[in-house]
């Protein structure tokens, strides 16, 4: 018997995680009885960081990963983004869990389709994300295309009779996309760069896809049965985003916060104050961005 837990967009370095935050993690794992970690991407801005936090995990638990948008942008081109020399990259690959249930991960990517308002996207052969470029092959639209083809074909070659968890990065249903009001409909825009619903028309294709795991929209969700297969989605994401760390700065400045810009404002101004209660408010908001599956 065993237990993995499946963790996304921890940003170690956005976060400001260092060794001491590593070690909480590792002894919360373990008292869960976890025995395997999956980590499916944004674990930091770039792929140093991002492997020197997976090289600390897997001294404690049989760790893989795949990447998310943060750290393509600091990958040299499709071989590192798609085929990383690395033996705990899980990307169109698997993990033998036990003799029922495999582990497969996939990068993923999007395709535009979930804006929910209207952009002129054809101009899009690269997003920027903190100012950096990622520099994909081809067309967004066209590489998805290509993506759920090739996940088509790969998934086609697990026996009936096996159970897969899978994970991904990016969003693979509708059901999951954010819907802004006014006046914040312009956000909207932003959903065309959180994945694409033709990942799930491929997975409900195989019974064989029992569990899947996903990330990037930071926001964690409410376990979703689609098509006889279950959804989870427990994001870590950013510190200013946790709602507990804007409880702690609205009850700290006695000031509401309009809107994130002044939270991060005003942890930036109130930083030294908030390092006294960061690691209450980061452990808890951890426990609760984990996905966890016996086996």
């Amino acid at each position: 018997m065993g237990k993995i837990a499946i963790l996304s967009d921890l940003h170690v370095d956005i976060n400001q995680f260092s060794t001491v935050e590593y070690a909480q993690m590792v002894d919360y794992l373990k008292q869960q009885k976890v025995t395997d970690v999956h980590i499916a991407g944004d674990i930091a801005n770039t792929k140093q960081e991002a492997l020197a936090f997976v090289e600390y995990v897997d001294q404690f638990f049989t760790t893989t990963f795949h990447w998310g948008n943060h750290e393509m942008a600091d990958l040299k081109g499709e071989e590192e983004i798609e085929a990383y020399p690395d033996h705990r990259f899980l990307n169109f690959s698997w993990r033998q869990l036990s003799s029922q249930w495999t582990l497969v991960g996939m990068n993923g990517w999007y395709d535009y389709s979930f804006a929910t308002q209207p952009r002129d996207f054809s101009r899009f052969k690269q997003l920027v994300w903190y100012d950096r470029k990622i520099t994909r092959a081809t067309s967004d639209p066209l590489l998805l295309e290509q993506l759920v083809e090739r996940l088509d074909q790969y998934l086609a070659t697990f026996p009936k009779d096996q159970s897969l968890i899978f994970t991904t990065h990016f969003v693979p249903h509708h059901a999951f996309v954010p819907e802004y009001k006014p006046p914040y409909e312009k956000w909207g825009q932003m959903n065309a760069f959180l994945g694409s619903e033709k990942i799930h028309e491929v997975l409900k294709k195989y019974p064989q896809v029992k569990q899947v795991v996903f990330g990037h929209t930071h926001r964690k969700l409410e376990t979703h049965r689609i098509d006889n297969i279950t959804y989870h989605c427990r994001p870590l994401g950013y510190m200013y985003e946790w709602p507990a760390t804007r409880k702690w700065l609205r009850d700290y400045i006695d000031a509401p916060l309009p809107n994130m810009a002044a939270v991060k404002k005003g942890l930036h101004v109130h930083q030294e104050a908030y390092q006294q209660v960061k690691p209450a408010i980061w452990q808890a908001e951890f426990a609760k961005s984990i996905s966890y599956f016996e086996f």
